[in-house]
């Protein structure tokens, strides 16, 4: 058995088919109103989830916030942001792009 990297992470979007659905048997097929679901493996776990759409460009947006949470670039930059804006608050001065309003 291999074991796969910690740092291993698949986030797919595919269809759930309703049985009436011409196209039941291909997942990847977007352009039907069934409900979409994501794939998420991750550490070498696997989960399914739904992304709450009928939509295949919706479900893709909630698959990239997926990844978002999870891309420690992006989870530091939303703490310097936040930090930012609570020094912000804190000092009671109104800033605009770096200059005072």
């Amino acid at each position: 058995m291999t074991e796969e990297p910690l740092a291993s992470l698949t986030i797919t979007v595919f269809t759930r088919h309703s049985v009436n659905c011409p196209r039941q048997n291909d997942p990847q097929w977007k352009r039907c109103k069934c409900r979409k679901s994501l794939y998420i493996r991750e550490g070498g776990k696997t989960r399914y989830i739904s992304a709450k759409t009928r939509f295949w460009v919706e479900a893709e947006r909630v698959a990239r916030a997926e990844q978002d949470k999870r891309d420690p670039v992006k989870i530091a930059l939303c703490k310097f942001q936040q930090d930012a804006r609570r020094k912000q608050s804190r000092s009671g001065m109104p800033w605009t792009n770096g200059t005072r309003a």
